[in-house]
């Protein structure tokens, strides 16, 4: 438990922020001192940072995996979310338009070996969780904030193939890892 919830998502969103301001103007990373920030920072974990326009998606890039300190996996997906290959790089006008969410991920736990019909997979789908797909070397991630898009489950599971490049049945398939994941999720 964190002492102090408020100060840390203040924490989480100045790194974003100050990432994105920096890569936008200078096109460069902010470099973090893990010193000077509170221990959990220095935490490996898996990060997606979000970035919106007039509350439609402008960037979101990540990292499932826990790689990094928490404080520079935020730096550097924010950074990336800055140039996210779906949309044009993010300009410097657009800076005042923009809204952040940070998403902070938990750890992955493989959830198609807990059914014995493939089928059955959407009884244990949880619209509060997230999802990873992963069939040989292609993958694809969805936050849980897209349950809020994509409400039926079936849609939700094929929609997640479709993004990784496969199938849109591919879920079906013995060989396709699925993983769930929680996520605390910091917006402004």
């Amino acid at each position: 438990m964190r002492g102090n919830e408020n100060n840390f998502k203040k924490v989480v969103l100045d790194i974003a922020k100050k990432s994105i301001v920096n890569f936008v103007k200078n096109k460069k990373e902010i470099e973090i001192d893990l010193n000077s920030l509170p221990k959990q920072f220095s935490e490996l974990k898996g990060v997606f940072v979000s970035i919106y326009k007039n509350n439609n998606l402008r960037g979101c890039i990540g990292f499932p995996y826990p790689i990094y300190p928490l404080a520079i996996a935020i730096s550097k997906a924010a950074k990336e979310a800055c140039k996210d290959p779906r949309f044009e790089e993010l300009k410097e006008a657009e800076l005042k338009d923009i809204k952040i969410e940070v998403s902070i991920l938990g750890e992955m736990k493989r959830i198609d070996n807990k059914v014995k019909n493939r089928i059955d997979i959407l009884n244990i789908l949880d619209k509060n969780k997230g999802y990873m797909i992963v069939k040989g070397f292609q993958s694809a991630l969805f936050l849980p904030q897209v349950w809020k898009i994509i409400k039926d489950k079936k849609e939700f599971l094929e929609n997640l193939c479709l993004k990784a490049g496969l199938r849109k049945d591919c879920w079906l398939d013995e060989e396709t890892e699925i993983y769930e994941f929680e996520a605390e999720i910091f917006e402004e």
